[in-house]
C-alpha cells in the first residue's frame, strides 16, 4: 500500500460524546478482529475498564488510558478547532434531533 492508499482509507470519526467514543472504540477493535480481552492486554488495562468506556459507561475514563487503548489499535487522537455553532447551524442541529416521547 503506498501512503496515498493509505491517506485515502483513513476514516475520521466524529467523537462528540462518551457513548461516541465507545462506538468508535468497539468499531475499530472489531475491525482489526480483536476481543476486549486481547485489547485490554496490548493496551495495559483491564477488560472490565475498557467494557465500561465501549459501553459510554465510564464518563471519567483517564485520558491517558484512552490514548493507550488509541495506540494499541493503531490509531491516534486528533483535536480540531471548531468554530462555535451558528444560529442557523443550531436551529438545524435542532430539527434533526430525535425526538423522545413522553409516553403519553
Amino acid at each position: 500500500m503506498c501512503t496515498y492508499d493509505y491517506i485515502m482509507s483513513t476514516r475520521t470519526t466524529r467523537v462528540r460524546t462518551v457513548s461516541d467514543l465507545g462506538a468508535a472504540l468497539v468499531q475499530a477493535r472489531r475491525e482489526r478482529g480483536l476481543s476486549q480481552q486481547e485489547l485490554a492486554e496490548r493496551a495495559g488495562v483491564s477488560r472490565r475498564w475498557l467494557s465500561s468506556v465501549e459501553s459510554g459507561q465510564n464518563l471519567r475514563a483517564e485520558f491517558t488510558l484512552v490514548l493507550q487503548v488509541l495506540r494499541a489499535l493503531g490509531t491516534e487522537f486528533t483535536m480540531v478547532d471548531r468554530p462555535p455553532a451558528s444560529a442557523e447551524e443550531r436551529r438545524l442541529a435542532s430539527l434533526l434531533a430525535p425526538r423522545h416521547s413522553n409516553g403519553r
